[in-house]
């Protein structure tokens, strides 16, 4: 009776951890491509396995994979896309923009194994305007104040 309580609470663990993580395979450092029949491929790089906590936020995810790839967040943004399964066999390419995508893709497990993401880096600039510094996203031109600066 003990043996079959212990094995019972052992797979109420694992179904219990199962719930609450979600194992990503994290692509970087390379080019993401689209064949010519609409899949993505990323071409080089490096692979990175990590575990996240379900639920997560986008920023919170950024932070970690930030972190594990060593991407400098001061000198680089990072754009996340996931590979995301359709019928048979085939992907697409969907670039996780907000919270709501960032938790529409982590439910995509347990129905696959591990979801596949895809680091983008893209450069950061830093230009003075007046008495505060700017940061720009070099392909989209958006701006946000970071901090003031201080004149010696």
């Amino acid at each position: 009776m003990s043996g079959s309580y212990h094995h019972h609470h052992f797979v109420l663990v694992i179904i219990l951890i199962t719930m609450y993580k979600v194992p990503l395979v994290c692509r970087y450092n390379g080019t993401l491509v689209v064949d010519l029949e609409g899949n993505p491929k990323y071409v080089n790089g490096v692979v990175k396995p990590v575990m996240v906590n379900k639920p997560i936020i986008l920023h919170e995810l950024v932070e970690k994979i930030h972190r594990i790839t060593k991407i400098n967040s001061n000198e680089h943004q990072i754009h996340l896309t996931c590979n995301w399964p359709l019928a048979q066999g085939r992907f697409i390419a969907v670039l996780i923009t907000d919270d709501d995508d960032t938790r529409a893709m982590l439910e995509l497990h347990p129905f696959v194994n591990s979801v596949e993401i895809y680091v983008e880096k893209k450069d950061v600039s830093y230009r003075m305007y007046g008495e505060f510094t700017c940061m720009l996203d070099l392909d989209n031109e958006s701006t946000r104040f970071m901090s003031p600066v201080h004149n010696t």
